[in-house]
Order: structure tokens, then sequence, then C-alpha cells
């Protein structure tokens, strides 16, 4: 016990400082160089972000490649190669579409910074959908977290993690229409939720709308769809499950609009004049693995 009193009594006074010996403005030199050096990383990592939103808006995906470490992985498990061919795609099937980063805050730890931002894509279709006369318009808005890390003296982007997301492309009447789909952010895996889609319709109008849910993976994996008549009030639920896979998942809604209209023969018809797809991420959040399951494992 003394033993341990008497290194506690050298700790502290190992720990209390010699004032009187302390240089005091080499001191506050060297704060403010490091608050210096740390605007100086911040401004770097804003120029990255900058560089992305500008190369991604020019389909430059060459150049857009060296902003990433060479690890790069995001929290869907989707790598450098799938996520560049991903934006590629993307970019074939939506002419105009157009990238927007909107930075929140900047932490910076050493080599590695912490981003908080919002990013936004929005735009039109190359083409209209099926015998839907004109193009589609779609958006897209997420919270995300930008993870950096600093390779040979420059700022890399080393990972991504999305906190939320929603979606929508709209074609027809449905651009004219609020469409809204609501779905938790997170829930555990294997686990029952709720997704409810909603509009407000004008008169003489009626949907139908599938819900499905989609892991988040690369390539795409479609769901097969059910379409069910939406109620009187707007809206049409759908309990689902969690997927126990590990992966994230998109609550997704195929929806189609249709109007009354007098055919021919002078008998009430419908006619689908808008179609719209929205979306909600999902971040499923794995079960632990129990004791006994892991002794199960190692039989």
């Amino acid at each position: 016990m003394k033993k341990i009193c008497l290194s506690i009594i050298l700790m502290f006074i190992v720990a209390v400082p010699k004032v009187q010996a302390v240089d005091i403005q080499t001191v506050l030199s060297h704060i403010g160089f490091n608050l210096s050096s740390q605007k100086d990383d911040k401004a770097e990592i804003t120029k990255v972000l900058d560089r992305q939103q500008s190369y991604a808006n020019k389909k430059n995906f060459a150049k857009l490649k060296t902003l990433y470490t060479s690890t790069y992985v995001n929290t869907d498990g989707i790598d450098m190669d799938s996520y560049i061919d991903s934006l590629e795609k993307t970019g074939d099937i939506h002419g105009k579409l157009k990238y927007k980063t909107i930075i929140n805050n900047i932490v910076v730890n050493g080599d590695y910074a912490t981003v908080e931002a919002v990013d936004i894509a929005e735009g039109v279709t190359k083409d209209s959908y099926d015998v839907i006369p004109g193009k589609g318009v779609l958006y897209s808005e997420a919270k995300a977290v930008y993870y950096f890390k600093k390779e040979s003296g420059e700022w890399k982007i080393d990972s991504e993690m999305a906190l939320n997301e929603k979606s929508y492309l709209k074609y027809g009447s449905a651009k004219e229409i609020e469409i809204k789909i609501d779905a938790p952010e997170a829930i555990k895996a294997n686990t029952e939720y709720n997704i409810k889609v909603s509009a407000n319709l004008p008169d003489g109008r009626g949907i139908i709308a599938s819900i499905t849910t989609e892991p988040i993976q690369y390539p795409h994996q479609k769901a097969e769809e059910i379409f069910r008549a939406m109620k009187k009030d707007g809206e049409l639920e759908r309990v689902v499950t969690s997927n126990s896979d590990g992966k994230n998942e998109v609550a997704f809604a195929s929806v189609a609009i249709a109007k009354a209209v007098l055919n021919q023969e002078s008998k009430l018809d419908f006619v689908i004049d808008g179609v719209a797809f929205i979306s909600s991420r999902v971040n499923v959040i794995p079960v632990p693995i129990k004791k006994e399951r892991l002794n199960e494992q190692e039989k």
C-alpha cells in the first residue's frame, strides 16, 4: 500500500508544471500554429469535396477516382470500382443530373478527419417512361458523413456513411403530386417495421402502389413487386422484416397514378398518366452474437 501511495505522489509531483520555467510565448505560438494548421486542413478538405462535386457533374470519373484512397469502401460495403461504375450508369440514364454537397462541420484529428454534410442530386431523365409523355424528374437528399485520411500529404476520402436518404423519380402527373414514404432510419436486423406511402390526390384520380425492401448492394437486386390500391385517405402501409445478411436496405415504393376517362363506348375507364418511384434508406443494425451462438459455431 505504501508503494502505491508513493507512486501516486511521485506521479503528481512529475505532473505539476514548473510555471516559472515555461516560456508562455512559446506555448501560445504553438497553440496558434495548431489552430492555423487545422484551418489549412479544413480548407484543403473543402477543396476535395468541391472537386468531387465538379468532377461528378462533368462526368470526369477518371479524375473523380483520384480523390479517394486506394482502400476506399463505404459503409454499405461498396468499393471504389463499383461506386464509379454506378455513377457512370446513373449518368447514362439521367442526362442532366447535378450533384451538390453542403458541408456542415469538419473535425480534424491528426491525419484523419470527419465531415458532416448534406448530399443533393437532382436532374431530369433522358427519356420518357413507357407511354407517359415528357421526361422524368429526379431528386435525392442524404445526410452523410465523410471519413478522410491523409496520404502522402494529401487529404483523400477513405469512406462514407449515409445516415439517412430519401429519393424520388417522377413522370407525368406524378410530378404535380406530393408523394411521401415513411420508414425508420435505423432498425435492428431481423426485426419487423412499418413502411407507409401517402399522397395528396386530386379529385378524379386513384393510386395503385407496390411497397418492397431491397438490399443496398451492387449490382442491384430488384425485389418482386405486388401492386395494391391505395386507401381513400391516400395511404398504403406494409409491415416488413429487416434482413439478417449484414446489409443496409431501402424501403421502396413504385406508384402508378390513374385518372378516370370515358372510352369510345362512353363507359368509365382508367388511364395511367403518372408514375413515381420513391425510396427511403433504412440502416440495419447487426444483432450481437451471443456466447451460446459462438460456442455452437466453434463446434
